[in-house]
């Protein structure tokens, strides 16, 4: 698992969306739609970076690791040399 240097600033970076509105006779208009669909992009580009798969496999992470089994990570070790 390589994270590069973009991924980390985006990592660092978290979710900012911004929200912009109307204001008019009633109060004040929101587009919902529109923020949960900016929310969701930022969202699908920190998906891809896939952080929370095994370093050699690439198998899901049910916990804070690098990789899933000792096996893998004895066999990234192994690959490396």
């Amino acid at each position: 698992m390589v994270i590069t240097r973009e991924d980390e600033k985006l990592l660092d970076k978290g979710i900012t969306i911004n929200i912009n509105y109307d204001y008019d006779g009633e109060g004040v208009y929101i587009d919902e739609d529109k923020i949960r669909e900016e929310f969701e992009d930022i969202l699908e580009t920190l998906m891809e970076i896939d952080i929370c798969k095994c370093g050699f496999c690439g198998e899901n992470l049910e916990e804070d690791s690098i990789y899933c089994s000792f096996e893998c990570a004895r066999a990234d070790n192994t690959e490396g040399v």
